[in-house]
């Protein structure tokens, strides 16, 4: 972990963020092909990272090792309007977070996760909500033992 950096992402890091993203894509395609398109073709994914860097209602950060981008998070406020049953509120979401295989379980997703955190707190944010698929298990594991749990459960139910 000491020679992990977690800094705000910059315009020079397009091309790494996006074979990142192409990763995180990928791995969700496998599991979800009926939801998932890889990559959605280099527009589609060149317009996604613009979005995450330009966007001004969160921040964009992204875990370097010895000079290589190997993650990032992407993190935004949210905040709902009251509704007839629900409070309104003011919260951070993590919107996307991913780390390249090749680095996983070396401690960058917890950094990631913790400066995320840190934005949120300087944000004035009550708590940070994230959503995170039933398939993806390890990384279930691995919110829960950041102190992560289970708020909602969305269903769903193939119709033939």
């Amino acid at each position: 972990m000491k020679d992990i950096l977690v800094r705000e992402a910059r315009s020079a890091d397009r091309k790494e963020l996006s074979k990142i993203f192409s990763e995180l894509l990928a791995h969700h395609n496998e599991a979800l092909p009926e939801m998932f398109r890889i990559a959605g073709g280099a527009p589609r994914k060149k317009d996604a990272i613009n979005f995450m860097l330009s966007d001004t209602s969160g921040a964009l950060f992204v875990a370097e090792c010895h000079g290589n981008i190997i993650g990032f998070i992407d993190v935004i406020i949210k905040e709902p309007q009251d509704t007839a049953i629900t409070a309104r509120r003011r919260y951070a979401e993590v919107h996307g977070v991913a780390v390249t295989s090749r680095y996983r379980r070396c401690g960058a997703g917890r950094l990631l996760m913790e400066k995320a955190e840190q934005w949120a707190l300087r944000q004035k944010l009550a708590h940070i909500e994230l959503h995170v698929w039933d398939f993806n298990k390890g990384a279930i594991a691995f919110y829960q033992s950041l102190g992560y749990s289970v708020r909602s459960h969305i269903m769903y139910k193939p119709l033939k």
